[in-house]
């Protein structure tokens, strides 16, 4: 399984907290920091769930 964390930048506590579980749980993953990808910022924008702080995807966009 790939998983990949779509955040918002280094400021983001949510977006730390979810990176650290994942490391904690030794679970590997890509981060995409949707500031500088606007076709992940649109892939993040259009998926239903929660709008704020790191989402996070089986899938990858790409």
């Amino acid at each position: 399984m790939k998983i990949t964390v779509y955040s918002t930048g280094p400021t983001c506590l949510r977006c730390h907290m979810t990176k650290r579980a994942l490391k904690e749980a030794s679970l590997p993953f890509a981060e995409v920091d949707v500031r500088d990808d606007a076709k992940a910022a649109s892939f993040v924008k259009n998926e239903p769930g929660p709008r704020r702080g790191a989402r996070c995807c089986r899938r990858d966009l790409r």
